[in-house]
């Protein structure tokens, strides 16, 4: 059982895998979403586990009679109003996988100055993912994702990019900013789901 105390007092992780190891769907995955943190404890188990959190469906006992993966959760769902290539690419060998930027879950995230400690305490884990798995895409959502990101790789956005391009250890990564995907209108998730599919098939996410 692994565990970080980085954050004691505000939320503590204890998991079977430790916190770099937290990406959901498979390791090579070209395109990444990283989200802020999870709402709720992970079920997975195991790494094999992360990897097949979006599939094959599972026995949801809450709603009987249907079989649930993690793509039918509201969060995900929102991503198919932005592209339902990227949403059919969830879980995907060479697809689309997900990650956080703070690891340990919560029924909502905290703001302010715990919230800066959290992000500040688990960037070295998402620095960590990205430096290992070399995504080519990755889909920040949210701007705390957005600016974390940034520091990692040494540079974010300028006032007029909503997208761009730098070279991270040795690989070229590039990053589309958004904001948070569950304040986006329909307007605004499809004006996303173009970038992102114009990158997808400029690198081949097929």
């Amino acid at each position: 059982m692994f565990e970080c105390t980085r954050c004691i007092g505000v939320c503590q992780y204890r998991r079977p895998y430790p916190p770099e190891a937290f990406l959901e769907g498979r390791r090579s995955s070209r395109m990444w979403i990283v989200g802020l943190n999870p709402l709720g404890e992970p079920k997975a188990q195991d790494v094999e586990a992360l990897e097949n959190q979006f599939g094959p469906a599972v026995r949801d006992n809450e709603r009987p009679g249907k079989n649930r993966t993690l793509k039918d959760t509201r969060y995900f769902r929102r991503f198919r109003g932005v592209s339902q290539r990227l949403y059919d690419l969830l879980g995907r060998e060479s697809g689309v996988a997900h990650t956080d930027l703070v690891k340990c879950s919560s029924k909502r995230f905290l703001f302010g100055r715990a919230a800066e400690g959290m992000i500040a305490n688990c960037l070295p884990f998402l620095e960590a993912q990205l430096t290992r798995y070399h995504p080519r895409l990755v889909l920040c959502n949210g701007a705390d994702v957005v600016a974390a990101v940034g520091r990692i790789v040494g540079r974010g956005p300028t006032s007029d990019e909503t997208s761009y391009t730098v070279t991270h250890d040795g690989h070229e990564i590039t990053l589309v900013c958004s904001g948070f995907i569950q304040r986006l209108d329909r307007h605004a998730q499809r004006r996303l789901g173009r970038e992102v599919e114009a990158y997808m098939d400029q690198f081949g996410i097929v």
